[in-house]
């Protein structure tokens, strides 16, 4: 314990030495072989179980996030080139023995695998007090040592490159760079999270090319009081999920770098750009300023997913309704002084039979539960049809469809017509994404 403690007076640079007692001495340096990489450690997992590993397994990893600023607890992020893995340390002030770039053995016999709202994480044991959800126990301090033995002192890997669209489960705890990015209006200029309350905070980050992910920010970060910038540009961080949301945890405000134009800066203004990244998959879709109304038959758009991708959906079957009829109606678009205003989505259609998609708009519509009652234009679009006796792939872009016949304040609807009742059921599948309103 004495080296241990010279060792922390060398780090406190003149500044008071404090002995720390959450952590051991640093660890000599060793070299093992490595026979299983992260990706294949991740494939041993079982979503919502615990595993103990009890073969002689060895993986290597360079940490990648540590607890410097304190926006990730108790926790090191560690990757090679096949994937990465949280693990789970009973101890703070981590980065003093695992500093970005240093490079683990990881000796698994024994360790468990756990995951925590979908994301997975390594420790030393298993809880099972709760046997719907277990919960994986830390790495306590006397075992740290004998678990991940310290290699080679390098450099951080180069954080991959990706767009929001390109964000999967396998770069879970990953070190990413999301491109062409920036915060939603209403999340700029804001704290990163709440400081006083010590509360963690999500704001969005959208993609001027499509797609929607959080960042996630803890209270107890040292930079939760800082502003979000206002600009678009790139955020490099660890990609996260926690159920159904996609995350990034950054690591410091270094790792976001928005200082160019917005992406309504230059080029066409966007008025409206929804992909439902940010709902949950099975869930009735709910979004603020747009209306979800099954004004006949009971059935509402909801929310479908396929791989990392989700959209909205409809269809009347298995409704037994003799008269489906369902909106989904977005916010308020102003075209007051604007030029060239068009919109753009995509469709998909499958088990078709006849029911019908529709994209209209409205000028006198005031967000009532009874959109019939008002005025509304049929607009013209290509929309998806077929097949007859499966789910089509491949999604149908609606083309450029102008809105330069209004004015002043609109709002766009698509509306579902089918049936289920009767020797001509209409109940067509039909999955709705990528809605744009742009202008020039």
């Amino acid at each position: 314990m004495k080296n241990y403690f010279v060792l922390l007076c060398l780090f406190s640079l003149g500044a008071g030495c404090v002995k720390h007692r959450d952590l051991p001495p640093e660890p000599a340096r060793q070299r093992l072989t490595p026979n299983i990489t992260l990706r294949e450690l991740r494939q041993m997992h079982f979503p919502g179980n615990t595993e103990k590993i009890i073969e002689d397994l060895v993986a290597e990893g360079v940490v990648v996030a540590n607890d410097s600023l304190d926006n990730f607890y108790k926790t090191i992020v560690v990757q090679d080139a096949t994937g990465g893995i949280s693990i789970k340390i009973d101890a703070t002030q981590l980065y003093l023995l695992f500093p970005v770039g240093q490079k683990f053995f990881i000796r698994l016999r024994g360790c468990w695998l756990g995951d925590y709202g979908g994301l997975l994480q390594l420790g030393a044991g298993s809880d099972k007090t709760d046997s719907l959800y277990p919960r994986l126990i830390s790495i306590p301090v006397p075992l740290i040592q004998q678990i991940l033995i310290a290699g080679e002192r390098g450099q951080s890997p180069a954080p991959k490159e990706v767009l929001i669209s390109q964000l999967s489960d396998s770069l879970q705890n990953c070190l990413v760079r999301v491109k062409e990015v920036e915060f939603i209006a209403a999340d700029t200029s804001r704290p990163f999270a709440d400081a006083l309350n010590r509360q963690s905070v999500n704001h969005v980050l959208t993609s001027c090319v499509g797609g929607s992910v959080y960042l996630r920010t803890s209270g107890f970060s040292r930079f939760a009081s800082v502003k979000t910038p206002r600009g678009s540009g790139t955020v490099t961080g660890i990609y996260t999920v926690f159920g159904w949301e996609k995350q990034l945890v950054i690591r410091d405000t270094a790792d976001v770098s928005l200082y160019g134009l917005r992406c309504s800066g230059t080029g066409a203004v966007t008025h409206l750009l929804e992909d439902f990244d940010l709902l949950r998959p099975g869930s009735v879709l709910s979004l603020q300023g747009w209306k979800n109304l099954a004004e006949t038959g009971g059935r509402s758009f909801y929310v479908r997913s396929t791989g990392n991708e989700r959209y909205a959906s409809i269809e009347a079957f298995a409704s037994g309704e003799p008269q489906i009829t369902s909106w989904l109606i977005g916010p308020t678009i102003s075209l007051n002084g604007v030029s060239g205003a068009r919109l753009s989505f995509e469709t998909r259609a499958g088990f078709d039979n006849g029911a019908k998609l529709e994209v209209l708009a409205s000028s006198n519509y005031d967000g009532s539960n009874v959109p019939s009652r008002f005025r509304w234009t049929p607009l013209t679009a290509t929309i998806a049809t077929g097949p007859a006796l499966q789910q089509s792939l491949t999604w149908t872009p609606s083309g450029s469809i102008s809105l330069a016949g209004f004015k002043g304040n609109i709002r766009l609807a698509f509306r579902y017509t089918g049936s289920d009742t009767g020797l001509h059921r209409r109940t067509t599948t039909f999955h709705l994404d990528k809605i744009r309103v742009l202008s020039n």
